[in-house]
């Protein structure tokens, strides 16, 4: 772990005059020893960031405190609330003498005696709040104070604190941890809640590129990675920020000098743009996941309420107000997440497969909790009863998931009902492939003319799916000028209609061509790589995607060191023996399967010949969806990846925030040429 320590002196010396010069000089740390001891466990990025977290900020400070305190304070901010709850629980700061969180953009009453951590972002806006604190010195906020940001601290701002004169006495140390992102998952991670394509109609603002380069260094450190960079050759985006990444790992390894000691062998992160792919985050799928994402309404921290679980759809290109909720008819919210026992189990199955092993694993619960109590309901004493209630760990919590999910579940299906789920789906997955169901090549008038009876043929079709519908036959072909006509008049909804105008910021969908038929952009999908779209086990139909997301295959190849270098260029260099034919490996035999069913990913922990290959880091500009995580983490548990995979992006998207960034886009800029592929 490493982090960067500023000390003052002894109160005694304190120049207060020249303290951003003399007083804090920026010396390297590194305390090895806790990473090393638990070097074998740490190999999820979770992992590793909960360390960083606690280990580091928290210990060097919590465990000597001043003489007076018996613990501490924590004070946050809105950016660092949000990645210390993606990794911690209130325990875990109880552990090290946490007893309080305080929110700093908040009134607080003071503590004069007591010591405060401070986790913020380096931002202007938390560093005016902390010297706030401070600014009457006969009633400081608290008595002593640790500084910690979540990344490197611009030089203003630590001129700006130096020269604190009332806030200066009262700093034990100030850190910069290099942990500024959330964390999803085990080893998924993000920047923003919210996706925000504009750089796409911009002249590539360099301040947004130069803050996401620098959020990603976080996660690579935070991985001790100082990986090989790889990037979509045909983006500028991505070409600039693995430029910025590059500079950026070389500057933090001078800075820590020979105390940063990466992984070997080295891992390798792969810059990629939302123009990459953008048929993943708008097509229909049966993965649990992003159906929820899609189908049933959530807030942004996760919480559902079940007796609302009306569509997502209602409000889509709306500013949503805060409603003032009403104390008597205060909502009960079933949040899910990684606190959650089941959705960490069932998020990445398909549906089909869901509703049968929800069913099975709720009977089986059923059952050995019932002969337990059947076994000892004559002998309990109240030492039995202390051993039976350990036995049944979240009882309540467990019963309590499952209705939840069953109800969600019902929803979904009903949802699904109202049109003709698998024949959308398997319309859209012909439009991405360019095959038909069986696998033979569809000619292309084949794909308008089916969209073309669609109104009519599906009158129930949602508004919101013939969108998606159309956006992947736009993303696929170059459509008649005619046939754009159409598709424009055919929305009531004026959003819907900005969201087609602005698809061709992304690269896709040419704005209507002169020719008298569609004709295909995008090849057609190779025959090896053909999924059967139906499948029969045991007389059920279980339906699936005829190809997966261009990322997985994107990870797939990077796992096998196979990338095109014509199209996905190293910066700096390629790893030795890239791109050549080496034995294939035998795949992986240690997970367990689902009878009858493709092996399911098991998150508790990465098989042990896996851990040890170069570690690959998928990192999308404009965000990645969750059917891509699904889809990734699927192929790794199955094999087709082997090597450790953490994945994410500038944010994760559902459907909806995708195609509402869509409708953001460019505000009625005409878009150059060069974002348009001919």
């Amino acid at each position: 772990v490493f982090f960067l320590m500023i000390r003052r002196p002894p109160r005694s010396t304190l120049d207060r005059s020249s303290a951003a010069s003399d007083v804090y000089k920026r010396q390297v740390h590194g305390d090895f020893k806790i990473m090393e001891k638990k070097e074998h466990t740490l190999q999820t990025l979770r992992d590793r960031t909960k360390v960083k977290l606690l280990e580091d900020m928290i210990s060097s400070s919590a465990k000597n405190p001043q003489p007076a305190a018996s613990y501490y304070i924590l004070v946050v901010d809105k950016e660092s609330v949000k990645v210390l709850s993606s990794v911690c629980k209130m325990f875990d700061l109880i552990t090290y003498k946490i007893s309080t969180l305080e929110n700093l953009e908040l009134p607080r009453k003071r503590f004069p005696t007591g010591s405060a951590l401070y986790l913020v972002s380096p931002t202007e806006e938390s560093v005016n709040l902390i010297i706030n604190d401070f600014k009457d010195p006969k009633a400081p906020q608290y008595k002593s104070v640790s500084l910690c940001f979540l990344g490197a601290i611009p030089d203003p701002l630590f001129e700006k604190i130096g020269t604190s004169a009332t806030l200066v006495p009262h700093i034990n140390a100030i850190k910069e941890l290099y942990v500024n992102f959330f964390v999803k998952g085990p080893d998924v991670y993000y920047f923003d809640s919210d996706p925000d394509l504009n750089m796409f109609a911009t002249a590539h603002p360099q301040t947004q590129l130069e803050l996401i380069s620098q959020k990603l260094l976080t996660v690579c450190t935070t991985l001790n990675e100082e990986p090989y960079i790889q990037y979509y050759g045909r983006s500028e985006l991505c070409e600039k920020v693995a430029e910025m990444l590059r500079k950026n790992i070389s500057d933090y390894s001078k800075k820590l000098g020979g105390k940063f000691v990466p992984n070997e062998p080295k891992g390798t992160v792969i810059i990629l743009d939302r123009s990459v792919d953008i048929d993943a985050p708008i097509w229909h799928g049966y993965c649990y996941e992003p159906l929820v994402q899609n189908i049933v309404k959530m807030n942004q921290d996760g919480g559902i309420d079940l007796k609302d679980l009306s569509s997502t759809w209602g409000d889509f290109g709306k500013t949503e107000e805060p409603k003032k909720e009403d104390k008597k008819e205060s909502k009960k919210l079933n949040f899910w997440g990684e606190t959650d026992p089941l959705w960490k189990k069932y998020k990445y199955y398909d549906i089909g497969d869901l509703t049968k092993k929800l069913a099975e694993d709720f009977h089986a619960f059923a059952r050995a909790n019932s002969r337990m109590l059947e076994n000892e309901e004559d002998k309990v004493d109240l030492d039995k009863l202390q051993e039976m209630i350990a036995a049944m760990p979240n009882y309540k919590e467990i019963i309590e998931s499952y209705h939840c999910h069953n109800k969600v579940m019902v929803e979904i299906m009903a949802q699904c009902n109202l049109i003709p789920y698998v024949d959308i789906v398997n319309l859209e997955q012909q439009i991405v492939t360019g095959l038909t169901k069986e696998g033979k090549p569809m000619d292309d008038r084949d794909a308008a003319l089916l969209i073309g009876e669609l109104p009519s043929k599906y009158p129930t079709l949602r508004e919101e799916d013939l969108l998606r519908i159309y956006l992947l036959y736009l993303a696929n072909y170059d459509v008649p000028l005619r046939d754009l006509d159409t598709f424009t008049r055919s929305f009531s909804k004026p959003e819907y209609k900005k969201v087609i105008a602005n698809i061709v910021w992304l690269g896709y969908g040419k704005a209507g061509s002169t020719t008298g038929k569609p004709t295909r952009r995008q090849p057609i999908l190779p025959k090896e790589e053909f999924q059967q779209p139906v499948r029969e086990i045991g007389g059920l139909q279980y339906f699936s995607l005829m190809t997966q997301p261009k990322i997985a295959k994107i990870a797939v190849r990077a796992s096998k060191k196979n990338l095109p270098l014509d199209e996905y260029p190293f910066l700096g260099g390629a790893p030795e023996g890239y791109n050549k034919k080496t034995a294939p490996k035998q795949t992986v035999s240690s997970i367990k399967k689902v009878k009858g069913l493709e092996p399911i990913i098991s998150e508790d922990k990465i098989v042990s010949d896996i851990a040890k290959e170069p570690r690959v880091i998928i990192f999308v500009i404009g965000g990645i969806s969750h059917e891509e995580i699904a889809a990734l983490f699927k192929m790794q548990s199955t094999g087709k990846i082997q090597a450790p995979l953490t994945v994410g992006g500038t944010c994760i998207l559902t459907c909806k925030s995708f195609l509402s960034s869509v409708k953001s886009i460019g505000e009625g800029a005409i878009p150059p040429l060069s974002l348009i592929h001919i």
